[in-house]
């Protein structure tokens, strides 16, 4: 998704990390990267 918006690549990133990493339950969307790479 590297043409997509902010907010588009952080609803995937959850997608993704809910998929791979929470078995399955949805995570909110982080609010910015820095929130995000800190779920890692």
């Amino acid at each position: 998704m590297k043409e997509g918006s902010r907010a588009e690549q952080l609803f995937q990133f959850a997608y993704e990390f809910s998929r791979q990493f929470n078995q399955g339950k949805r995570i909110a969307p982080p609010k910015n990267w820095a929130q995000a790479l800190h779920l890692l």
